[in-house]
């Protein structure tokens, strides 16, 4: 492999929608972590100073990463630090995302209607 691979996994409603996504995250970190050339950033917009909740929070589901990162803008950081793979739930995290960046988008509550089979956003992003 000759390009690094830096993935970006958020926390809330992402890692954590659903029992299943929580056991996939789980095999899926474990099965890259650690490698030479990957590295898995969980990228999150709570607040900041909440590292250590966040850290036990990740240790409660045995999700291994590399870097926690807190930011309010989750696109921009992706954009300014070669973030190749993204997992998230929000549309306004990933909106402007250049075709380079594999986004994918998980399906929860706050996003999709299970009823309807529609997807709900903002005034921004539908």
């Amino acid at each position: 492999m000759d390009k690094k691979i830096n993935i970006s996994i958020d926390i809330d409603g992402t890692i954590n929608s659903t029992d299943t996504s929580i056991s996939f995250f789980h095999i899926m970190t474990h099965l890259l972590h650690p490698d030479p050339y990957i590295t898995i950033y969980i990228l999150t917009n709570r607040e900041p100073g909440t590292e250590n909740e966040i850290v036990y929070e990740l240790a409660q589901m045995d999700i291994l990463y590399d870097k926690i990162v807190i930011t309010s803008n989750k696109q921009d950081y992706i954009k300014n630090n070669d973030i190749s793979v993204v997992f998230e739930n929000e549309d306004e995290s990933i909106q402007f995302l250049g075709k380079e960046i594999l986004v994918l988008k998980v399906r929860e509550e706050q996003n999709y209607n299970y009823k309807t089979g529609r997807w709900i956003g903002s005034q921004k992003t539908v």
